[in-house]
């Protein structure tokens, strides 16, 4: 049973790594661009604002939360609470070597994660 579990957990880590440390062609980034154009036409929704959003950029004024917005998300975050509260911790040996070596492993491929950002954006 614990062999799964770290098994499993292993594999996530090292999918989370592979998808941190994935990207996309230009030609990729075109086709997404055509999507959005083809999409925005279909809905009226102005390209400038498509394009920006496609860069990752802010596209104009902020659109102000309503009411609902407020009611869906305290009820969201009320219903988390309530299943917090009557949660019971599970009944598991923690064995310290397995437990040092995930957190090595998933320090080791923060790390990694974060240099490869850092060479590719500097952060910015």
């Amino acid at each position: 049973m614990l062999g799964q579990v770290v098994g499993g957990s292993i594999v996530m880590a090292i999918g989370a790594g592979l998808i941190a440390l994935s990207s996309v062609s230009r030609s990729e980034h075109e086709h997404w661009e055509e999507a959005a154009a083809r999409e925005g036409g279909r809905y009226e929704v102005d390209p400038e604002y498509t394009r920006l959003r496609i860069a990752g950029e802010s596209a104009g004024a902020v659109r102000r939360r309503t009411w609902i917005d407020w009611v869906v998300v305290g009820s969201a975050t009320a219903i988390i609470i309530a299943f917090a509260v009557v949660a019971r911790p599970p009944q598991i040996e923690v064995h310290v070597g397995w437990t040092a070596a995930l957190i090595v492993a998933t320090v080791a491929m923060l790390a990694g994660a974060g240099g490869m950002l850092w060479r590719a954006t500097r952060f910015n």
